[in-house]
């Protein structure tokens, strides 16, 4: 796996990474993923001669699984110094081929936690496609300029994992802080490296509120389940240059102080809300999680995530529902992602990618 790939994939950076920092810590808020621009006309156009299905997302009962054809189609939408450009991205599960079941197994990620655990997370690949079409833009009637394609390998686990259990730990996590009187938001964080020297004072912190083995496992969820969605997109180079757009890259003297990049996602238990029935057409709960992710200890993006249970076809977007994403300090550069349509294989169209 390539460095860019070690980030959370929104960071699309070519440096060495250093070992990824997670902390639970007071992320910075952007606007509701929710308030992202309609599709544009053109777009829509699009969709409906290309038989693009743009809205009705059907979700299966738990413990189905994923089958060859689900598929979830995205809205890309891009702000930029008051410009509007949009982009479809789609998502289908594939089988893995004959040779790709003959690969070796993945070895085991493994992450160190401030409280002294050692947390071993296996992976299995599974296979997905992804399209990228666009761009569209306001005002204009012509088709996109391009319709991009890739195939990937990706974690099962990390998809099926998702975001969603997290955030549900985290409500029952939080009135346990507040009894403990724990008003503040508090770090904890794990890397890809041990830290000793801060294990002791990790243990005391969370014994405070009864932090559990496996609401400790849950917490980097987030991370693996980002990381392994964008990195798919992330296959299709002209996404990539999209996700960028909100990105603040390190200096180059930061990089080569620091001997590479040091990345920090930053995430609480506290900040995690239920996202209203209203706003979501669906059986299962949502939740809105901020985060932040800093390179060399800059602020590089902020961003607010709206998460639902993975149930497959949602599952190829680790159950992702839409993301606000904001440039630190460029204040007109916004990138919002929304689903738009969510397909079982048995009511999708069984073409595939065009």
């Amino acid at each position: 796996m390539s460095p860019s790939r070690h980030l959370l994939a929104l960071l699309c950076l070519s440096a060495g990474l250093a070992a990824p920092l997670l902390a639970m810590d007071q992320p910075a808020l952007t606007p509701s993923p929710f308030i992202s621009p309609a599709p544009l006309p053109s777009l829509v156009t699009f969709s409906t001669e290309h038989h693009l299905a743009l809205e009705g997302i059907s979700v299966a009962a738990e413990g189905t699984m994923l089958q060859k054809g689900d598929e979830v189609v995205m809205l890309l939408t891009l702000e930029k110094a008051g410009a509007i450009r949009q982009w479809l991205v789609r998502l289908l599960a594939d089988d893995l081929t004959d040779e790709e079941r003959k690969l070796k197994p993945w070895p085991e990620e493994t992450m160190h936690t401030s409280t002294g655990l050692t947390l071993h997370y296996a992976r299995t690949p599974t296979a997905l496609r992804v399209e990228f079409i666009g761009p569209f833009s306001a005002g204009s009637t012509e088709p996109p300029a391009t319709s991009r394609q890739a195939r990937t390998l990706v974690s099962r686990e990390y998809l099926e994992t998702g975001i969603a259990a997290y955030c549900r730990s985290a409500l029952q996590i939080r009135p346990r802080l507040q009894a403990a009187g724990i008003a503040e938001p508090m770090y904890y964080g794990g890397s890809a490296a041990p830290a000793p020297e801060a294990v002791a004072s990790g243990k005391k912190a969370a014994a405070a509120f009864g932090l559990t083995a496996g609401e400790e496992r849950l917490a980097f969820s987030v991370y693996f389940a980002l990381r392994t969605f964008f990195s798919a997109a992330m296959e299709i180079p002209a996404c990539q240059e999209v996700l960028e757009q909100v990105i603040q890259k390190p200096s180059v003297w930061s990089v080569v102080s620091q001997l590479g990049v040091g990345t920090n996602f930053k995430y609480g238990w506290q900040e995690v809300r239920p996202v209203p029935d209203a706003q979501v057409a669906l059986a299962e709960p949502a939740y809105l999680l901020p985060l932040r992710v800093s390179l060399n200890n800059t602020l590089a993006v902020k961003a607010t995530l709206a998460v639902t249970t993975p149930h497959p076809p949602l599952q190829v977007a680790a159950g992702i529902l839409a993301l606000c994403a904001e440039h630190p300090t460029e204040t007109d550069r916004r990138l919002f992602l929304r689903v738009l349509s969510a397909r079982r294989v048995a009511a999708a169209d069984s073409r595939g990618i065009n």
